[in-house]
């Protein structure tokens, strides 16, 4: 597999779209179940772009097949810390790429934001190990906060502070 990690672009739209509904379509890693239409994910391209938002896509060839990104929060107050969320799809994990697209938010990051904050599912001890492995902290968490495909999951936070 000849997988590039590099910026999004307007015309991963669509295919970034599939890739994310596919993995929320999993029910055991993403909050939801479904993507929203492609006309609300193309908007929101068009604001990431403008405002320069950390996003990577991983594609292969034309298709998306993961992504990471670091989203700025609307609140003023909260502006300081930025909102991690990635996803690869399943006959793409295990291969290093969730490794590379952390490692190239972060870099994105540095500047924009004084520590990234993300939330995990206890269960997902793959993710929990590669966030602990690139300096995410568990900070705390919620019990019982969603039911997924096998059963009720626990929501752990986590920050990394990236300030210069």
């Amino acid at each position: 597999m000849a997988v590039e990690i590099r910026p999004i672009v307007l015309e991963d739209a669509a295919s970034y779209r599939r890739c994310w509904d596919a993995i929320a379509k999993e029910r055991r890693y993403l909050t939801e179940y479904i993507a929203p239409p492609l006309a609300e994910v193309q908007s929101a391209f068009r604001h990431y772009l403008r405002t320069k938002i950390p996003f990577l896509v991983a594609v292969d060839g034309a298709r998306v097949v993961g992504f990471a990104v670091v989203y700025r929060p609307d609140l003023p107050s909260r502006r300081h810390l930025g909102d991690f969320g990635m996803g690869l799809l399943p006959q793409y994990r295990e291969l290093g790429l969730g490794t590379k697209l952390i490692t190239g938010v972060l870099k994105l990051s540095l500047g924009k934001f004084e520590s990234v904050v993300l939330t995990v599912f206890r269960k997902n001890k793959r993710a929990i190990n590669l966030y602990e492995k690139m300096g995410f902290k568990p900070d705390s968490g919620l019990k019982k906060f969603m039911k997924l495909a096998d059963g009720f999951d626990d929501l752990i936070y986590m920050q990394k502070q990236i300030v210069k």
